[in-house]
Protein backbone atom coordinates (compact mmCIF):
# COMPACT_ATOMS: atom_id res chain seq x y z
CA UNK A 1 0.00 0.00 0.00
CA UNK A 2 1.38 3.42 -0.87
CA UNK A 3 1.12 6.50 1.35
CA UNK A 4 -1.77 8.05 -0.63
CA UNK A 5 -3.88 4.95 -0.19
CA UNK A 6 -2.98 4.74 3.50
CA UNK A 7 -3.73 8.41 4.16
CA UNK A 8 -7.12 8.11 2.42
CA UNK A 9 -8.13 5.63 5.14
CA UNK A 10 -7.27 7.96 8.02
CA UNK A 11 -9.79 10.18 9.78
CA UNK A 12 -9.68 13.96 9.44
CA UNK A 13 -7.35 15.76 11.86
CA UNK A 14 -5.88 12.57 13.30
CA UNK A 15 -2.17 13.34 12.87
CA UNK A 16 -0.29 15.80 15.09
CA UNK A 17 2.66 16.40 12.77
CA UNK A 18 3.64 15.70 9.17
CA UNK A 19 7.35 15.84 8.39
CA UNK A 20 8.22 14.80 4.86
CA UNK A 21 11.09 14.89 2.40
CA UNK A 22 9.76 14.25 -1.08
CA UNK A 23 9.95 12.76 -3.73
CA UNK A 24 9.28 9.18 -2.69
CA UNK A 25 10.10 7.31 -5.87
CA UNK A 26 12.86 4.77 -6.18
CA UNK A 27 15.83 7.09 -6.69
CA UNK A 28 18.73 5.09 -5.34
CA UNK A 29 20.70 2.02 -6.26
CA UNK A 30 19.71 -0.30 -3.41
CA UNK A 31 22.43 -2.79 -4.34
CA UNK A 32 25.04 -0.12 -3.72
CA UNK A 33 23.95 0.89 -0.22
CA UNK A 34 20.61 2.64 -0.50
CA UNK A 35 20.23 6.39 -0.23
CA UNK A 36 23.96 6.95 0.10
CA UNK A 37 24.18 6.34 -3.64
CA UNK A 38 21.33 8.48 -4.98
CA UNK A 39 20.88 8.59 -8.73
CA UNK A 40 21.06 12.36 -9.29
CA UNK A 41 19.24 12.07 -12.64
CA UNK A 42 16.03 10.75 -11.05
CA UNK A 43 16.20 11.92 -7.43
CA UNK A 44 14.32 15.18 -8.01
CA UNK A 45 11.69 13.91 -10.46
CA UNK A 46 8.17 14.10 -9.04
CA UNK A 47 6.40 10.82 -9.84
CA UNK A 48 3.18 11.11 -7.84
CA UNK A 49 0.21 13.53 -7.81
CA UNK A 50 1.48 16.31 -5.55
CA UNK A 51 -1.93 18.02 -5.35
CA UNK A 52 -3.65 14.85 -4.13
CA UNK A 53 -0.82 14.23 -1.67
CA UNK A 54 -1.11 17.76 -0.24
CA UNK A 55 -4.92 17.54 -0.03
CA UNK A 56 -4.59 14.38 2.07
CA UNK A 57 -1.81 15.81 4.27
CA UNK A 58 -3.86 18.94 4.99
CA UNK A 59 -6.98 16.85 5.67
CA UNK A 60 -5.37 14.46 8.16
CA UNK A 61 -3.07 16.91 9.94
CA UNK A 62 -4.36 18.80 12.96
CA UNK A 63 -0.98 20.29 13.80
CA UNK A 64 2.10 21.33 11.87
CA UNK A 65 3.18 20.35 8.37
CA UNK A 66 6.85 20.55 7.37
CA UNK A 67 7.93 19.75 3.82
CA UNK A 68 11.57 19.69 2.73
CA UNK A 69 12.42 19.83 -0.96
CA UNK A 70 15.74 19.97 -2.73
CA UNK A 71 16.38 20.08 -6.42
CA UNK A 72 19.40 20.88 -8.52
CA UNK A 73 19.07 24.60 -7.89
CA UNK A 74 18.63 24.71 -4.14
CA UNK A 75 17.02 23.62 -0.89
CA UNK A 76 13.50 24.63 0.06
CA UNK A 77 11.45 24.17 3.21
CA UNK A 78 7.77 24.98 3.54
Amino acid sequence: MDCLEYMSRLEDNCVDLVLTDIPYDECSDREEGGLRHINKDTADVLTFPLGKFMDEVIRICKGSIYIFLRNRTGFYAA
